[in-house]
């Protein structure tokens, strides 16, 4: 792999450049496993060729943020249903 800045061969799945220090644009999975964080890994592998950790599909920070707002409104309603419910 190469920078995109300094054109240097870097290392496949680094998330910096070695020489000039520009962050890479690193596309496919991330190793869940905190010790590796491998990064680049295609989208069809299952597990990491580095520390053997299983793989998940990756979800966006979107889909993150709506689940929290599902909860956060079901959170509300059941709330004002038992405070209803103990004035009526």
């Amino acid at each position: 792999m190469n920078c995109h800045k300094c054109k240097t061969e870097i290392p496949d799945g680094s998330k910096f450049c070695n020489i000039c220090g520009s962050e890479m644009d690193v596309q496919g999975k991330t190793c869940p496993n905190t010790k590796c964080s491998k990064t680049g890994l295609s989208h069809e592998a299952l597990f990491c060729p580095d520390c053997g950790a299983e793989l998940t599909e990756e979800q966006s920070d979107d889909y993150d943020k709506k689940v929290i707002l599902i909860l956060i409104i079901c959170v509300v309603i059941v709330t004002i249903a038992f405070g209803v419910a103990i004035f009526v």
